[in-house]
């Protein structure tokens, strides 16, 4: 089981529910997009996922009886898999203005498609998920920008020696290799590029 770390973002994005009738989460795959969402369910909130197969194809088949909401919010997960959810979405909170009627998630290049940036926009809110900071990792916060601003940044900041920095930079921030040694962590991540580049000379 992968170890859930605290999001620093996850504040924010229950205010601007409370703001935006449309929020998206997008970022690349594995950085804990899912996670995240699923932390955000409550008895106001309904998920799907369109990872299911079965919710998919009720998708592309009736994307805007799929988009009517039981729950104060809804979830859909992995949204990029039916682009035709958008324009369903746009006439949905066109015509109901509430906020916090969608929160959903997608891969990076969600950002790409003309819905997002053209039928979406001014009702929409964007936040870009990451992975995992090394403050989130060991669970403290980090002063880094403000100290660097204050112009209070110097090598002395930092409480990690070289051998432990560079161990940082090669275990990197996603979640799911955290818990592997460093022959599994090594071959997670080329797995992991090789199915990126696979995806984009397809």
């Amino acid at each position: 089981m992968v170890e859930r770390y605290p999001r620093w973002q996850k504040a924010t994005i229950k205010q601007l529910m409370l703001e935006r009738r449309v929020l998206l989460l997008s970022g690349p795959r594995q950085c804990g997009k899912t996670t995240l969402a699923r932390e955000l369910e409550s008895s106001e909130t309904e998920y799907r996922t369109l990872d299911d197969g079965t919710l998919r194809e009720a998708a592309e088949n009736d994307p805007h009886g799929f988009i009517k909401r039981s729950a104060r919010t809804l979830i859909i997960d992995e949204v990029q898999r039916v682009p035709s959810l958008l324009s369903a979405i746009k006439k949905a909170v066109d015509e109901d203005p509430r906020s916090g009627q969608y929160l959903l998630t997608g891969s990076t290049n969600i950002q790409s498609l003309p819905t997002v940036n053209e039928s979406l926009a001014g009702r929409i809110a964007k936040i870009r998920l990451r992975p995992l900071t090394q403050g989130e990792i060991e669970r403290t916060a980090s002063r880094f920008i403000d100290s660097a601003f204050e112009q209070l940044f110097s090598r002395s900041h930092t409480h990690y020696d070289r051998d432990a920095l560079l161990e940082i930079a090669f275990r990197g921030g996603f979640p799911e290799p955290m818990l592997l040694q460093d022959r599994g962590r090594k071959r997670w991540h080329t797995d992991y590029v090789n199915a990126i580049l696979e995806r984009d000379l397809k």
